[in-house]
């Protein structure tokens, strides 16, 4: 036994290596040829496209009326979606590898740690999302900064549609005076269309990148001002005020919530922290417990229900 854990152990650090030593000489040597194809492939593939045409928030017209709704994007483009709203630079096959090789690991170490197999598998099992649970948490966190700075960079384009200036020289104002993430965003749709790409189909590619619901009624606003015209300046102003009530209202909430949410960390928290204590303190104690990984798998399982509860019961929709 120790001898073919000796074997697998020695096989997968060396898959590892190989692994590792292959990506950092693809990325030394072609690293600036892949960014250009890749980048003209953003930009100009029909892949761009389609995935635009797949916002959620913009149904063809033509399609409604013909009693056909637009095509559902398959589980790899939901997963990138979510990636590029998360601005990260992988692709959805990078992280899938990400998630399997973590698993790997972290059941190889435990198994290694523990020489408890039963023990390893779980542990490999739980981690397989964890860096999709890391990607879910950049894109709230991003989303929320995108949020605060919508309403003054829709007074600053305000401004500057009543000082004369075109839609496209608005968004060149914010791509250079705001911070990221916004400034990424709106320079990459000015980008695009400077680039040739249509101009509604650069701003449902915006919508579908950032997933911020302000932002995806602007983007509506200027697709139906294109459409049927109307006074731009004045709307962006009243929706910046929209959502500075609308920041007011979250703060709000947050602070209302704030108990709630404390709780839950504890409640979770507990169990795993006594445990802890109680197997330094007293093992023979908790070596009872560990004995039993029935009992161990029902208590994951009662957390994992109640935090889902807890979550239910303090997430507000506003």
């Amino acid at each position: 036994m120790g001898s073919l854990l000796i074997t697998v152990l020695t096989f997968a650090c060396v898959s590892l290596c190989i692994v590792g030593f292959s990506n950092l000489a693809f990325d030394l040597f072609f690293r600036d040829k892949s960014r250009v194809d890749d980048r003209l492939r953003e930009a100009f593939g029909d892949e761009m496209r389609d995935r635009a045409k797949t916002s959620p928030l913009f149904k063809d017209l033509q399609q409604m009326a013909a009693g056909t709704m637009i095509d559902t994007p398959t589980l790899s483009r939901r997963v990138q979606t979510i990636i590029d709203q998360a601005g990260l630079r992988i692709t959805s096959a990078q992280l899938t590898s990400m998630s399997l090789g973590l698993a790997i690991l972290l059941g190889l170490a435990t198994g290694i740690a523990t020489l408890k197999w039963w023990i390893a598998i779980p542990v490999a099992i739980a981690a397989i999302p964890l860096p999709l649970w890391v990607v879910l948490k950049l894109r709230r966190r991003r989303r929320d900064t995108l949020a605060r700075q919508l309403p003054d960079a829709f007074d600053v384009m305000s401004r500057a549609l009543r000082a004369g200036q075109t839609v496209p020289a608005a968004f060149q104002v914010i791509a250079t005076d705001f911070n990221s993430p916004l400034k990424e965003e709106f320079a990459h749709c000015y980008e695009q269309q400077h680039l040739g790409i249509e101009r509604d189909v650069a701003l449902r590619d915006l919508a579908r990148r950032t997933s911020v619901m302000e932002l995806q009624i602007f983007v509506v606003a200027l697709i139906m001002h294109g459409k049927t015209g109307g006074n731009l300046a004045e709307l962006l102003g009243n929706l910046a005020l929209l959502l500075r009530k609308r920041g007011k209202l979250h703060d709000r909430i947050r602070a209302l919530t704030g108990e709630g949410r404390m709780q839950a960390v504890v409640l979770i928290a507990l169990p795993a922290v006594i445990f802890g204590v109680m197997y330094v303190m007293n093992r023979e104690y908790a070596q009872v417990l560990l004995d039993r990984p029935m009992l161990l798998i029902g208590c994951g399982i009662s957390q994992l229900i109640g935090a889902l509860c807890i979550r239910k019961i303090i997430d507000i929709e506003y």
